[in-house]
Formats: C-alpha cells, sequence, structure tokens
C-alpha cells in the first residue's frame, strides 16, 4: 500500500539508529486480517509516539472543509475521507502537531 511505503520511507532509521516497533512490523509487510474493521483513524506519528487529531480539535474542521464525521467509535467510515483529512493536517498553517499524519486502520482483536 502507498502510505506504508510513505510511513517507512519517513521514518527509516539513519546510521547506528534503532528502529521504532511500527517500523518493524510494516516494514514485514504482512497480511493484518481486517475482519474486526471498526474504522479509520487520522494518527500522526513522530518520533516514537502517536499524535491525534483530536488533541487538536480539528474534528469540526473536518466536518466543516470535506462535511465528514466520525462514526459511533469515533473513526471515520472510508478510507478515502480519513486520506484527505490527514492530508489536510499537513499543512502548517492548520495549527496541527507536526508529523507524519496518515490514515490508520483500527480494527477489535478478540483475546
Amino acid at each position: 500500500m502507498k502510505d506504508t511505503g510513505i510511513f517507512l520511507d519517513e521514518e527509516k532509521p539513519g546510521e547506528g539508529i534503532g528502529s521504532t516497533l511500527v517500523y518493524n512490523v510494516l516494514q514485514r509487510n504482512e497480511f493484518i486480517d481486517t475482519a474486526g474493521f471498526i474504522g479509520f483513524d487520522i494518527l500522526g506519528y513522530d518520533m516514537g509516539s502517536f499524535h491525534s487529531y483530536v488533541c487538536n480539535g480539528l474534528e469540526d474542521d473536518f466536518y466543516e472543509v470535506f462535511g465528514i464525521k466520525p462514526n459511533p467509535c469515533g473513526l471515520y467510515d472510508s478510507y478515502t475521507d480519513s486520506r484527505q483529512a490527514a492530508g489536510y493536517l499537513l499543512n502548517e498553517e492548520i495549527g496541527a502537531e507536526p508529523a507524519l499524519w496518515q490514515s490508520w486502520v483500527v480494527c477489535k482483536f478478540e483475546l
């Protein structure tokens, strides 16, 4: 998937620096069972941790600009919508935390 490639390019560890767990898992390029799909989250990744667009209060912006609202789980049902919103956050004028903002699949798994 194109988004995975972007993440791997952006987060590739430098010479002599270890990689993160997220990087290692995505680099394996394994199929993930999405039977428990509950939506797409829009997360920013920076220095080994995730940021949420909710912390920036941008859910209202997404509705005003794109006409999209989160589902009952607080996630977005459409990959296209969530990817468009993630791209919006990459604009520095929006005021979101500086990070690699992308759409991430969220699934619920029974243990």
